[in-house]
């Protein structure tokens, strides 16, 4: 696990506040570190203090509460056998459609029944769910309709939303990622 002392995690919290009072705005700062686990534990420690941050492991699909509820019903309709599916969907109260013309038919009668279930566990959930129904429809327009080799697809790829540029907060990135990226 990667943790962060207090002086350094102090540092990087000093220098924000200076180019805050510089005039800086949030989308001006970038950190840079050396890997994402770094990023992930230097963000934490930034959003604690109040910070808004945006960092590529925060724009995974996979880190989406809803994304991942409906990948988890769509693994219960590919094997119904699935204790752990199948108690997500009686839980949640999802009804599954008997009949559905595509994968996009399907995740969006499922999308609509989780948010009947749970409206608020979609908030701030927006971009995730259209970049899941974006992955989704250009798969299915190259290799059709089923279901299993999606969710292979799903399990062996590691799709992302792309950090918007205008973003008004501070950016936590890889050295790697920052490569051709200016800030002020």
């Amino acid at each position: 696990e990667v943790t962060f002392n207090d002086d350094q995690v102090s540092e990087v919290l000093a220098s924000i506040a200076r180019a805050l009072e510089w005039g800086a705005h949030y989308s001006d700062i970038a950190i840079l570190v050396r890997n994402r686990k770094d990023g992930a534990a230097i963000a934490m420690e930034i959003i604690q203090k109040g910070y808004p941050v945006i960092s590529d492991d925060s724009l995974r699909l996979k880190s989406s509460v809803v994304v991942r509820r409906l990948v988890s019903l769509l693994g219960g309709i590919d094997n119904p056998d699935d204790n752990v599916n199948e108690f997500l969907t009686s839980s949640l109260k999802v009804q599954i459609p008997s009949v559905f013309h595509s994968l996009v038919d399907l995740c969006e009668d499922l999308l609509r029944s989780l948010y009947v279930y749970d409206p608020k566990s979609f908030e701030g959930e927006t971009l995730f769910i259209q970049a899941f129904m974006d992955d989704l429809q250009s798969w299915t327009d190259v290799n059709g309709n089923d279901l299993r080799y999606y969710l292979k697809h799903w399990e062996e790829s590691d799709p992302f939303i792309g950090s918007p540029e205008n973003a008004e907060s501070i950016r936590v990135l890889t050295i790697h990622k920052s490569k051709g990226l200016e800030f002020p």
